[in-house]
């Protein structure tokens, strides 16, 4: 291909000196879409790898350890939102809000019988 020489759409090039191989086909397109797609993700992965902070990379590498060397029927430590509520009794991993954290809710129930 002459220096200068313009590629037209649609259009596979390839060699030294460079010559059309093949024209693009729609699984060609589609494949570029959803690689790109799967680029940007894999950016935005890195880039919120690289704001952690020490503190941070030192539990990611504990968490790892952990599940990597507990056997199978070993409890796993989740990972957990200290607001979830597990019907109604409170978070994991927290004293359930009962009847003996919170006597008044027994009362209403025993007032109900």
């Amino acid at each position: 291909m002459a220096p200068g020489t313009t590629v037209p759409d649609g259009e596979v090039w390839s060699g030294s000196p460079a010559r059309m191989v093949r024209k693009v086909t729609k699984e060609d397109i589609e494949s570029i879409a959803d690689s790109a797609e799967d680029m940007a993700g894999l950016a935005a992965l890195h880039a919120a790898e690289c704001a952690k902070d020490y503190q941070q990379l030192a539990k990611d590498e504990e968490d790892y350890e952990d599940d990597t060397e507990r056997g199978e029927e070993y409890w796993k430590r989740d990972s957990f939102v200290a607001d979830d509520d597990v019907l109604g009794q409170g978070a994991p991993g927290r004293i359930f809000d009962s009847t003996l954290s919170n006597p008044e809710e027994g009362l209403k129930v025993v007032n109900k019988k």
